[in-house]
Formats: C-alpha cells, structure tokens, sequence
C-alpha cells in the first residue's frame, strides 16, 4: 500500500508495524497513529487521514481476515520485489535525474506535494516526523513546485505602501 508513503508520509518499518488499532477509520476525522515505539524520531504522531488513503484502507479493512493484526500482513514489498514490478511496468528505476523509484522516493513526493500546494514549513516538518526544518526542505523537489503561479499571486508593489518607501533617496532604489 504505497499510499502510507506518499499520502500520509509512513517510512517503510512505520508501515510494516502499522496495526488496525492504530487506524480510525469511522471517526469525524479518520486517521493513524504511528506509535512512538515505531516512530524514527520515537515520538507518537497521529496522521490525519487523506480522502484517497482512506477510501483505500477502508476496503483493505473489510478484505483484512485478522481486524486487530498488520494492516499489511505481507509487509511492504522489497526493494528486488519493487524493482521487479517497476520493470514489469515499464517504469524506469532511475529517472533522467538520477532519482531513484523507491520506497522511499513516496516520501520525498508526500513533502514535495505538500510543499506544492501551500502547507506551511512548520506543518510539513510535523507530519514527517523531522527534527528540523532543513531535514523535511531535503524532501521537497524544488523543480515541482509552482513558482511561476507564486510570483503571479505577488500584488504589484507599487500599489502597496512599501512603493513610496523604495522610492525613497534614502533607500538607495530610487530612480
């Protein structure tokens, strides 16, 4: 179940331990509990649960023979295993950027989209479980971010206050 990675963030050892207890999934807001015993960081993180994630493991959950076991029984698939389906899927291990097709790769894009589409730095960092601020700025793909839409939403500066004052002598910008 590659969404754990790449729609709430789980590293692989989070997701091999993920039990059904640590999932709510009938709640008013769904989500899972990575324990601190499986956390990297061993500290206990509730995630809260994206509409796609859940739909998913809301039909894992019904298939599931054992409701109080692993959510996956058979464990996230290993890297031999994984390069085998990606080559079965015609899907390159390496991209033209040297970026790998891992496991891992699932948690760089869960940062670069959160990054994306405007969730603060302070809101990143906490989902992924980082110490700081440069460790989860690792994660982000700079080259998918949006900064073209960034710049257009900026107002034009001469219709602000700011413009009177970097037209000041003393500023050192006027014209």
């Amino acid at each position: 179940l590659d969404l754990l990675a790449a729609d709430a963030g789980l590293r692989r050892n989070e997701a091999n331990k993920l039990r059904w207890s640590d999932v709510e999934l009938e709640t008013v807001q769904p989500m899972l509990v990575v324990r601190a015993h499986n956390a990297k960081n061993r500290r206990e993180q509730a995630i809260p649960l994206h509409p796609e994630l859940l739909a998913e493991l809301v039909k894992r959950k019904a298939g599931a023979t054992n409701s109080a076991g692993l959510v996956l029984p058979e464990g996230v698939p290993t890297m031999p295993m994984l390069r085998r389906d990606l080559e079965a899927a015609g899907i390159a291990y390496f991209d033209e950027t040297g970026q790998q097709a891992d496991y891992h790769a699932l948690r760089r894009t869960f940062a670069t989209r959160m990054a994306k589409f405007g969730v603060g730095q302070r809101t990143r960092q906490e989902l992924m479980r980082h110490r700081s601020a440069s460790e989860t700025e690792g994660y982000t793909d700079a080259s998918h971010l949006m900064l073209r839409e960034a710049i257009g939403m900026l107002p034009p500066i001469q219709a602000s206050p700011v413009a009177s004052l970097l037209a000041s002598p003393e500023t050192g910008f006027a014209s």
